[in-house]
């Protein structure tokens, strides 16, 4: 096993062994030619190689009791704790435990939040996990603009961290179509409580 197999393969069990997450897959920074601009990887670290894009995944009770106060059975509040909140908390520590992991063995580590903080384009965040997820073969954007794993669906978080360690990139998502809008009745158009979203969100 060559240097930068061992090594990939090591911040791989890391983030899911140690670190709890439930998927984790690795980006090649040529990979975000096409993402948002003034947001690639080699603009915050140049020397940078890959992404290392994790998801932890949200409890399933938590999304299907979630919805509008009036409705019976239904709240908003688990969602916004287990859902965003600590689930933010728990991926701001997997970024900063796998920075340590990083530089343990020589290389740099740059985290972003899973969530807003101070970012410089207005409600744009400075670097996008969930292009980060799709480069890193977690899944594929659907029609919403969030990422669709063949695992969870829509049902995770996500968190990014720039590296330039040689690390060897992961196979894009090539399994069966995850958005199937015709098939469901573009359901999270129809859900959504904005109604922000009115057809194809851009990527």
């Amino acid at each position: 096993m060559g240097v930068e197999a061992n090594l990939t393969n090591r911040v791989k069990e890391y983030a899911i062994g140690r670190l709890g997450v439930d998927l984790v897959g690795i980006a090649p920074v040529d990979a975000f030619r096409v993402g948002p601009e003034n947001g690639r990887p080699t603009e915050f670290l140049p020397n940078a190689t890959s992404v290392v894009a994790c998801a932890s995944k949200i409890a399933d009770a938590v999304v299907e009791v979630t919805g509008h106060y009036d409705e019976p059975g239904k709240t908003f509040g688990r969602y916004m704790w287990y859902g965003y909140v600590i689930l933010n908390w728990d991926l701001s520590s997997v970024a900063s435990g796998l920075v340590r992991f990083l530089e343990s063995k020589g290389f740099k580590g740059l985290p972003f939040p899973p969530t807003g903080f101070l970012y410089k384009y207005g409600n744009r965040a400075d670097f996008s996990p969930r292009h980060a997820a799709v480069a890193a073969g977690l899944g594929e954007f659907g029609i919403s603009g969030l990422l669709l794993s063949p695992e969870f669906g829509p049902r995770q978080r996500l968190v990014s961290v720039i590296t330039d360690a040689p690390l060897n990139p992961s196979p894009m998502y090539s399994g069966k179509e995850l958005c199937q809008p015709e098939a469901c009745g573009y359901a999270c158009i129809k859900a959504c409580p904005t109604k922000a979203m009115t057809e194809r969100v851009s990527h």
